[in-house]
């Protein structure tokens, strides 16, 4: 099996240290898995543009420059919605056939099965009880049914990695700004953005629902790599790692590239070891790793 080339994987970055050390290794990933180059969405930052995003494409990357889209409530995830947009006015007329976007955060262990419609990855907490009012008051505020949003709870739980085809990509992102414009008021919630893509992506379809992703958390240290889930998000951390502890403008070979190992098929040695090689191919590559 190998990977479909008329899909594109779309990288949603800010230009900043902590999403540019993650994109390196998401570069790494694909193409040591998929042989496929990610295009990666770098969100301007009013620092400047980061060292890593040059020597990145002198290594093979792909770095698309866009502005911020966090707009004025300064929302960060914004930026996401933002990245689909520039994405999919970046490759109009290119061929790609449809744009699968992800996180920073995520890798690959093999070859993802992906529909090519409209689709995301499950997340069952999105209408988990002790939130579901909150999901069908933003749904009211946007003018959807609430009716065909219970109807479809399951499919509208849904985040990373989207696949979104070409033809409606331009228009969803669209209509995925404004959503996250509408219900990102009072409580702020971090993760509105995933709400506001299930009910934008309704006025093109209900969306099909993957189980490909496998993320880490309090065992991953100890939990063993699931095969049939070829994607790693590591997003929350384990006693073992957090990469919420390389935030930091300064990050070297010292620090997010030599993390633990971790015990070998584990979800977390899965991740730590391709960041640990991503490290080392990036230093080989011409393109010191220091900040």
């Amino acid at each position: 099996m190998i990977w479909d080339p008329e899909s594109q994987i779309v990288v949603a970055a800010d230009d900043h240290a902590y999403m540019a050390w993650q994109s390196v290794v998401a570069h790494y990933s694909y193409v040591k898995h998929i042989q496929h180059t990610p295009l990666i969405v770098a969100h301007k930052s009013p620092k400047g543009e980061h060292r890593y995003w040059k020597r990145l494409e002198r290594a093979g990357g792909r770095v698309l420059r866009a502005p911020s889209y966090r707009g004025p409530s300064d929302y960060l995830a914004r930026n996401t919605a933002g990245s689909l947009l520039e994405a999919a006015r970046a490759l109009k007329g290119s061929g790609i056939k449809r744009l699968v976007l992800v996180d920073g955060d995520m890798v690959l262990t093999g070859v993802p099965e992906l529909p090519t419609e409209l689709s995301g990855e499950h997340y069952g907490h999105m209408f988990y009880t002790k939130w579901r009012d909150y999901c069908l008051e933003r749904a009211a505020m946007v003018g959807l049914d609430v009716s065909v949003v219970e109807m479809y709870e399951r499919e509208l739980s849904i985040g990373v990695p989207y696949v979104v085809p070409m033809e409606i990509a331009e228009e969803l992102a669209l209509e995925w700004i404004r959503i996250i414009d509408a219900i990102y008021v009072g409580d702020k919630r971090w993760d509105a953005q995933m709400y506001a893509f299930s009910y934008a992506a309704l006025k093109f379809g209900v969306p099909k629902v993957t189980q490909v992703v496998q993320c880490d958390g309090a065992d991953s240290h100890t939990r063993p790599l699931d095969k049939s889930r070829p994607w790693i998000h590591y997003a929350y951390g384990s006693p073992l790692w957090r990469k919420q502890s390389w935030f930091s403008p300064r990050v070297g070979v010292e620090g997010v590239w030599s993390p633990p190992s971790g015990t070998p098929g584990t979800v977390a040695h899965a991740y730590l070891e391709q960041i640990r090689e991503a490290g080392k191919w990036f230093a080989r590559e011409g393109a010191p790793v220091y900040a």
